[in-house]
């Protein structure tokens, strides 16, 4: 677990930390259902419905952020922007010099 620490985020993992702190709660659900998953923050999904190897790369990509303590899972589908989360997304939106 060490290794994933070290490895930059992913794309899909960025992009997923940035739609999140953009809900007003910080919220990201996660749902599975017959015949697939559904990650949602800020109104927004992710994952095409009925494309597993998309719906995989989602939840891969919300795994590293709770791996990372980017996002907390709070209770059985729901899970919480950390503080580090919201500094990471800050860093991530920062202007290079």
């Amino acid at each position: 677990m060490g290794a994933m620490l070290r490895k930059p985020l992913s794309e899909e993992a960025k992009e997923l930390l940035l739609e999140a702190v953009q809900d007003k709660g910080g919220y990201v659900i996660r749902r599975r259902y017959f015949g697939g998953l559904e990650i949602k923050t800020n109104n927004r999904t992710f994952g095409e419905q009925g494309n597993p190897k998309d719906q995989a790369t989602w939840e891969s990509a919300l795994n590293k952020l709770r791996l990372r303590g980017l996002i907390h899972f709070q209770s059985r589908e729901i899970y919480r922007v950390t503080k580090a989360g919201y500094d990471m997304a800050e860093a991530l939106t920062k202007p290079d010099d």
